[in-house]
């Protein structure tokens, strides 16, 4: 041990003269941005030798290289521990950090272990949170259909999204009860010359795009799904038709100009009573009782 106080305690260089004094740090002195002092410091860094107790170490200084390098030890093994102790379990650097034994152990022994259970726990749980950690990604690099897909593999997934898409038509629908559509317009003999499907689709599709596409999905083929509703095999009729006797079914009174079409033409075939009884309850016309008062209104 030194006994010159006129030197670094670890270098054993001079100190360098100053107008008041020498320009050294005693160990007492407390290093900023942490909560350790020099003299704290040195019993982390030097855990093998015995230092000075406090009362005895008046006069042992460091010099401001020594000091400097102290206190850059000092923050990164703060710094180490607080990005440690910031990790979470599901983050990528946690996965990935391997998990080293306390102890010291034969490489014969350790090559002939068993896996321990709390690894084999780890690596089960990685392989449970693989499936969303690549749905996350694929949403990050905003593929998300294919991210889609792949939650929609998932029990849990698969129901979130029904759920979800029968929020949305719910919502679609209570917004057409107040939309200015064709089929809330009243029946008249000029309605009834202007009527088109192309327009009540077009309609439909601009305030419930879910809904229409849904139904459109489940009556085409997707191989040709733009020729069965623009080409020959026309099914815009009846894609219509069957919006039409849904928003009846569900807006009874503000959706009902197909209906009354219907009515009136099937009334003018000469349909029989019990046939346009039966096709009310289906939500396709009217009674024979409610055709005659529409004609009425008509004429």
């Amino acid at each position: 041990m030194d006994e010159d106080f006129n030197v670094c305690a670890n270098c054993t260089n001079a100190f360098e003269a100053r107008c008041k004094g020498y320009q050294r740090h005693p160990l007492g002195k407390k290093i900023s941005g942490t909560e350790h002092t020099v003299f704290s410091a040195l019993q982390s860094v030097v855990p093998t030798s015995t230092l000075t107790p406090a009362k005895a170490r008046c006069g042992r200084y460091l010099c401001t290289d020594c000091f400097n390098l102290l206190c850059t030890i000092v923050r990164q093994r703060d710094a180490y521990a607080q990005f440690m102790q910031k990790g979470k379990m599901s983050s990528y650097v946690t996965r990935k950090r391997k998990l080293c034994s306390p102890m010291k152990t034969p490489r014969k022994v350790k090559s002939i272990r068993c896996f321990s259970p709390g690894k084999s726990m780890g690596s089960q749980k990685t392989l449970q949170h693989k499936p969303l950690n690549a749905v996350a990604k694929l949403f990050q690099n905003y593929d998300y259909r294919r991210g889609i897909n792949l939650l929609y593999k998932k029990p849990s997934g698969k129901k979130a999204i029904h759920t979800l898409l029968s929020k949305v038509v719910h919502k679609e629908m209570s917004s057409l009860k107040k939309a200015q559509t064709v089929l809330r317009g009243k029946t008249s003999l000029e309605a009834l010359e202007t009527f088109s499907w192309d327009t009540v689709l077009e309609d439909i599709s601009r305030d419930a795009p879910l809904f229409c596409t849904l139904l459109a999905t489940a009556i085409t083929n997707p191989k040709c799904q733009d020729a069965m509703l623009n080409g020959r095999k026309n099914i815009k009729p009846g894609l219509g038709l069957v919006i039409a006797v849904l928003l009846h079914l569900r807006f009874p009174c503000q959706y009902r100009l197909v209906q009354d079409i219907m009515s009136i033409e099937l009334w003018r075939g000469g349909c029989r009573r019990s046939v346009m009884s039966a096709l009310s309850k289906m939500g396709v016309c009217f009674g024979i009782g409610a055709t005659l008062k529409l004609l009425d209104r008509v004429r």
